[in-house]
């Protein structure tokens, strides 16, 4: 009974692991590290890819993965350059006074890295970043960099990522997170958000891919960003806006580390 008990539960695993579909062959979709004018690597960006697989060695588990660009990248950092807003007093902050308060303990690596595309991405999962981890939960934030590429291609980049975290971790639920809103009223059209919720509708049948758009919690009843202090620049959370976002991630979070 318990060699059944057994088969059947790996070809319940096997069955689970996202059905791996033919994606274009694009810049979006071909791995590549990031590299400067002149076409050589970027030196500043491989520090950052170096220290963070130093940083996941260094772990015991890994437990939460964080996936993305700057967006994601600003919650190990301090606060905005001073020259981004030379108009105030005081640098802006950031995100790590809250990652200190909500995630330093609870075994949580970030992995994201400023001016990242898909594409860039999709290279340092490929070369070490989920090698020998096996993370409970993975968000994925991605794709507003891809500017020079149409949505059709965001999205398959996109949908990219999420199958080579599937591939090599199978048994890691992935919040899907699409970018925050600006104080526009046409941010819903950002290509790397209608990119999103095309990804969303391509992945509806995997139960391990969980669609967590967080929008509701920054708009006001105009259906703008509530308050521009929240993400100063249109782009990137201060510190309030990291808060929002962990407060209203928690109970989808909390629920998924829960889970068996």
């Amino acid at each position: 009974m318990n060699l059944i008990v057994k088969i059947l539960c790996m070809l319940l695993c096997i069955s689970c692991v996202c059905a791996e579909v033919d994606i274009s062959q694009h810049s979006a979709t071909i791995p590549q590290q990031k590299t400067k004018k002149d076409g050589s690597v970027d030196s500043w960006w491989t520090s950052i890819y170096e220290r963070q697989l130093a940083e996941k060695k260094s772990m015991k588990r890994v437990d939460i993965l964080f996936i993305g660009d700057s967006i994601t990248h600003g919650w190990s950092l301090k606060s905005f350059p001073k020259a981004r807003f030379p108009d105030k007093e005081k640098a802006i902050p950031k995100g790590l006074a809250v990652w200190n308060e909500h995630y330093k303990n609870r075994h949580v690596l970030n992995i994201g890295i400023s001016g990242d595309r898909t594409e860039h991405v999709l290279w340092r999962l490929q070369n070490g970043m989920l090698k020998g981890i096996s993370p409970k939960v993975a968000t994925l934030t991605i794709g507003h960099n891809n500017g020079k590429n149409t949505v059709v291609e965001i999205a398959d980049g996109m949908q990219a990522i999420l199958q080579e975290v599937r591939k090599q971790c199978p048994q890691t639920k992935i919040m899907f997170i699409p970018h925050f809103p600006t104080t526009g009223k046409h941010w819903m059209k950002a290509k790397a958000i209608i990119a999103y919720h095309d990804v969303v509708k391509r992945v509806k049948d995997d139960g391990f891919i969980i669609p967590t758009d967080l929008n509701k919690s920054f708009l006001n009843e105009e259906g703008v960003l509530k308050d521009s202090d929240l993400i100063p620049d249109n782009t990137h959370p201060a510190e309030s806006g990291y808060r929002v976002w962990q407060k209203a991630m928690e109970p989808t979070l909390s629920r998924l580390l829960k889970e068996k």
